[in-house]
């Protein structure tokens, strides 16, 4: 499993929606690598505006990440990755799908159809 500070991160940072979050991807490979690129070759990216990148490279609240992922512990919420095995496969062929799942219980393989908000 990929250190999961980096995703949750990535996801808070203003303006980064799922597209540009799997573009960011696509580039990248994974969100560390994100958080590492220089700010002109992320704003050089396709929907990624200088502000946006400027966002990514001035995310600095690594306490409150942390934070964050002890909350979703103590409520037994686990984190899926879009790289992840137990990431739905239906899902990951959507269009504008999310890159990381906030799931509470499990996923089976008979909730392939499933839809959940």
């Amino acid at each position: 499993m990929p250190d999961i500070e980096p995703w949750i991160a990535l996801s808070t940072i203003p303006e980064i929606g799922h597209i540009t979050f799997r573009k960011l991807l696509s580039v990248y490979g994974d969100p560390e690598a994100v958080f590492d690129a220089p700010i002109e070759e992320l704003a050089g990216i396709e929907g990624v505006s200088e502000r946006k990148a400027r966002n990514i490279k001035g995310f600095s609240d690594w306490k409150h990440i942390k934070a964050q992922l002890r909350k979703l512990d103590d409520l037994g919420v686990s984190v899926v990755t879009c790289m992840d095995g137990g990431y739905p496969s239906m899902l990951k062929q959507t269009v504008g799908a999310p890159a990381i799942l906030y799931i509470k219980g499990s996923v089976k393989d008979e909730d392939r159809f499933a839809i959940a908000v």
